[in-house]
Order: structure tokens, then C-alpha cells, then sequence
């Protein structure tokens, strides 16, 4: 059998989370725990839900038999270390490329709201557990344990070259994220990834913009020119419309 040892996409992360100001409440290999991403693969049966929903089945292949892939990180409710937290689930919720190995989020993130439960491809609802009011309990998928997800600090997306297309070819905009209304500008903005792949769009477009997946003051001016200049309301806010028009607008 497998030695049971901690998954090396939260063994990296941690230490990110602890030169934070952040603790481990916990990080893998819990002999607490029966089932779940706490325990290695060879620990659980192939039933478990940790191995039955892996996108690679329920046999993988897997990075590791003995990695256990769940990391509780510990906030103890500091507001700016929770508020961390909120935007980590923001990013999973928004579809984060940079988090596409992280499958479940167990967590109180917003301060006098309840603990909430989120799995990758199903909704997010309220957690009927215990605890995880202090902590976020985050898994990897077993069969994509080695690359650390940017838990903390987000990686910074390199603008790309403006695609080549033939004369009468109109660009796509990506797709925009369900349950979105608008994206405003405001003092310590959560990352999102929508936000930066405008950012990424409008910097391929020539302006001199910030590419980090925040809506920021500056943005925010940069927006309003852009929605001035193509006949869009001027709100500052970034919804749908203006979204679109990074991509299907033509460049002046």
C-alpha cells in the first residue's frame, strides 16, 4: 500500500498561506477522517466520492496513491485573512483557468454568513456539517495533485498577441459567467477571472491597462473612455455589453 503523505499542490500552497499570517488546522493525511480528500486514494474505497467524481474515474491515473488532497486553512476569523477566502470562492465560481484543479470548497467566508459547501460542477448551498467557520477545507482533484493552484496569490496573466483573422471575420467574446449582472470598481476588489480577461483584451487593444483580474479606479476610467467611445452606456460598470465589445468592436 501507498504511504499517506501530503498532495504537493497544498503542501506549496500552505506555506503561501502561512507567510499570509495564515495556520494549518489540518492539512492531509487526517486519520480523523473515514473518506474524503483528507485521506490517499489507497485509504478510501473506490465508492468514495474523493475517487468516484475524479474527472480520470475512479482508478485515475493518479499523481499519487498515498496523497491526500484536502488542506483545511486556517483564518481564525481575521477579516483580512477571511476575506482571502471570499475571494478564493469568487475566482471557483467565476471559472478560474488558474484554479482548474480545485474541485471543493468547504468554508465561512463572509462574516456572519453560513458555512457554505461548493464541488465543481454543482451548485452552491449551504454546508449541513459542522465547523469550517474558522477554516476553509479546499481539495484538488487526486488525479491533478502535483501543480500548485495560485490559492492565494493569482499568477499573472501575460497579455497574448492580437489574433490574425481574415478580412470580414468577426472575433467571439468569450463566454460571460452565468448569474453575473456587472462587475463595478471598489477599494480592495476581489480577483476575477472575467475581469481579467478583459483587462488582458483591452491591453490587446492598446491600452494601457493592468492586467490582475481587478476592477480598479483606473479600470474604471479606462472603461468609461472605451464605453464613451463605442456608443455604449458609460457607467464605469462592466456587464455583458461592454464585455463583448473588447472583443467585437472595432479597434479605433
Amino acid at each position: 500500500m501507498a504511504v499517506e503523505s501530503a498532495a504537493p499542490a497544498h503542501v506549496g500552497q500552505m506555506k503561501v498561506w502561512q507567510a499570509l499570517g495564515g495556520g494549518n488546522s489540518g492539512v492531509v493525511g487526517n486519520r480523523a477522517h473515514t473518506k474524503g480528500f483528507h485521506r490517499g486514494a489507497s485509504f478510501v474505497p473506490a465508492s468514495d466520492y474523493s475517487r468516484r467524481r475524479d474527472p480520470k474515474g475512479a482508478d485515475g491515473p493518479y499523481k499519487g496513491w498515498g496523497y491526500a488532497c484536502a488542506g483545511d486553512y486556517f483564518h481564525g476569523g481575521n477579516r483580512t485573512l477571511r476575506a482571502r477566502h471570499a475571494a478564493l470562492l469568487t475566482r471557483l465560481l467565476d471559472g478560474d483557468d488558474d484554479l482548474a484543479n480545485v474541485c471543493e470548497f468547504i468554508g465561512q467566508p463572509f462574516e456572519n454568513k453560513p458555512v457554505l459547501y461548493w464541488f465543481k460542477g454543482d451548485k452552491l448551498k449551504k454546508y449541513s456539517g459542522v465547523g469550517h467557520d474558522r477554516w476553509s477545507h479546499i481539495s484538488v482533484w487526486r488525479s491533478d495533485s502535483v501543480d500548485q493552484p495560485a490559492l492565494w496569490v493569482p499568477r499573472a496573466v501575460p497579455p497574448k498577441p492580437p489574433a490574425k483573422t481574415a478580412a470580414g471575420v468577426k472575433l467571439v467574446a468569450p463566454a460571460w459567467p452565468k448569474g453575473a449582472t456587472y462587475f463595478g470598481a471598489r477599494d480592495n476588489a476581489p480577483v476575477y477571472a472575467t475581469v481579467r480577461k478583459w483587462e488582458a483584451r483591452m491591453r490587446q487593444r492598446g491600452w494601457n491597462i493592468t492586467v490582475d483580474g481587478r476592477l480598479s479606479p483606473a479600470d474604471e476610467k479606462i472603461l468609461r473612455a472605451f464605453q464613451k467611445e463605442k456608443g455604449l452606456t458609460v457607467d464605469g460598470r462592466l456587464g455583458p455589453r461592454s464585455f463583448a465589445a473588447a472583443w467585437t468592436a472595432k479597434v479605433s
